[in-house]
């Protein structure tokens, strides 16, 4: 079973709420977290601190501030970041038949959102933090 753990904390940050996001999807999709291993670095062009995800083992830690070594780095509006995480999935993507789904694949395809690195543990981690699913 993997462990979640809130870290280092920043005024004005907002990784407790990511914690959140991270300890429901677990309790959602206890193997969500499986395999993953290393830093993803969340950052927002509002100007909030970055949210840093260190996965190893059975742990998680989430944290305010940015990641030394990074595997994926996911980027854009917080808007937009929560819209990709509302959104229905199907096969843990956002579904294109559902305009939610669409809208996400907007987000990605507009440049809004973008996903640095490697994209097979960007999609990982915004499945991760997924409320439907």
């Amino acid at each position: 079973m993997t462990t979640v753990r809130l870290g280092r904390r920043e005024p004005g940050g907002i990784a407790p709420a990511v914690f959140a996001m991270v300890e429901r999807g677990l309790s959602r999709r206890p193997g969500a977290a499986d395999g993953l291993s290393g830093e993803v670095e969340l950052r927002f062009t509002e100007g909030y601190p970055p949210v840093r995800l260190v996965f190893g083992g059975d742990r998680v830690v989430v944290e305010d501030g940015a990641a030394d070594a990074a595997e994926a780095v996911i980027e854009g509006p917080l808007p937009e970041l929560v819209r990709l995480t509302t959104a229905p999935l199907v096969a843990g993507v956002p579904n294109p038949a559902h305009p939610e789904g669409r809208a996400a694949w907007r987000a990605l395809a507009g440049g809004r959102v973008r996903v640095a690195g490697r994209r097979s543990v960007g999609r990982r981690v915004l499945a991760l933090l997924a409320v439907e699913g």
